[in-house]
């Protein structure tokens, strides 16, 4: 994929490859979540991946997250069907120690300065709780999708004020600049008679 691996923008492994925004890490786990939905719940008969990682989530030229490396991937089983192996595959998930502290800005990624809003953070947590092992405790990749989605509208909330914000800013001081070098010319032009 033109991006190459999620992997690689997250830990900054490649030298030119520039830090994703918080809305574009957003977007990207949205896209993921997306493709789980589907293998769970449009896919007949579901499909368990079993190795989700940032290394098995490629990024297209316009960042769009594609889900890759399905050789360890299961179909779910169900009431009509013989129990297939379905135990843990693959990585764990993680989540940070800091994060029963409190202290969300100490676990998202420097690199972005604090540049994102800690409630589309804390939303993005809530989302997380679907790392547990026991399934009873995870939410279905449908609940996570609609989680995600609202993290990524809050983020994108807070971008477009913040645009609007500096649009504002940069009207007002060009419309500044212009009053006083109209006021200028006022002063130093001659006036026709009439």
């Amino acid at each position: 994929m033109a991006n190459g691996k999620l992997r690689e923008h997250l830990s900054g492994a490649g030298k030119d490859t520039p830090v994703l925004s918080w809305e574009q890490r957003l977007r990207i786990a949205v896209d993921a979540a997306q493709a789980f939905e589907y293998l769970h719940e449009g896919c007949k008969p579901p499909i368990i991946h079993r190795d989700v990682k940032t290394s098995n989530i490629l990024l297209d030229g316009k960042l769009q997250a594609k889900v890759a490396d399905f050789g360890l991937s299961r179909f779910m089983p169900s009431e009509s069907r013989t129990i297939v192996s379905t135990k843990v595959a693959g990585t764990p998930g993680y989540l940070d120690p800091e994060l029963a502290g409190g202290e969300i800005r100490s676990i998202v990624d420097s690199r972005l300065n604090g540049n994102f809003n800690p409630n589309s953070a804390w939303k993005l947590v809530e989302a997380m709780a679907c790392v547990p092992r026991s399934s009873i405790q995870r939410p279905t990749m449908s609940q996570v999708v609609v989680e995600l989605k609202e993290c990524l509208q809050m983020e994108m909330h807070r971008n477009k004020s913040a645009s609007q914000s500096r649009k504002y800013q940069d009207t007002a001081s060009s419309a500044n600049s212009i009053d006083l070098f109209a006021v200028d010319l006022d002063v130093s032009m001659p006036h026709a008679r009439y």
